[in-house]
């Protein structure tokens, strides 16, 4: 998993989604920290998304109106678990749309997890992706498309 990710990094700089150095990931400190706070094991897939780019992954996310760094992650499951936000058990929000659904990972799953969605106005749990890396290769297509889109638009101008 380690090398899938180190490899999903470069292809981020690779794709122009983000500048050497624009990729920036978590201490295991902090790793280790966000586990102790919310009492779960957070899966290997998404512990790896966080020691390599849980700072900061270019424009990964910059297309739509999420959050999903760290500190965001930090704050979304302090303000859920307050709220007493309806999650099934050892969810852990990884990403956030306007408060309007949120995206998490269910911390029984030791190596991997579904990435699941819910909605806040259908009240429903869905899942979305089969895995984090396919979680985070839907988000780096989006990414590109939009970035093309954006180049090409430019030059038309």
């Amino acid at each position: 998993m380690d090398e899938e990710l180190t490899e999903f990094c470069n292809r981020l700089v690779a794709d122009g989604l983000a500048r050497p150095g624009e990729v920036i990931g978590c201490s295991r400190s902090e790793v280790d920290e966000l586990e102790s706070e919310f009492a779960i094991r957070i899966p290997e897939s998404y512990r790896q998304y966080l020691l390599h780019m849980g700072h900061s992954s270019g424009q990964l996310f910059a297309h739509d109106h999420v959050d999903s760094d760290f500190s965001s992650v930090q704050r979304m499951n302090r303000k859920a678990r307050s709220e007493h936000t309806r999650l099934p058990m050892g969810a852990l929000i990884i990403q956030n749309r306007l408060w309007e659904y949120f995206a998490f990972v269910l911390a029984r799953n030791k190596e991997d997890s579904p990435v699941f969605v819910y909605s806040v106005d259908e009240l429903r749990v869905v899942q979305q992706n089969p895995s984090v890396y396919e979680w985070l290769e839907m988000w780096r297509k989006e990414a590109l498309e939009v970035s093309q889109s954006q180049r090409i638009a430019g030059k038309n101008l």
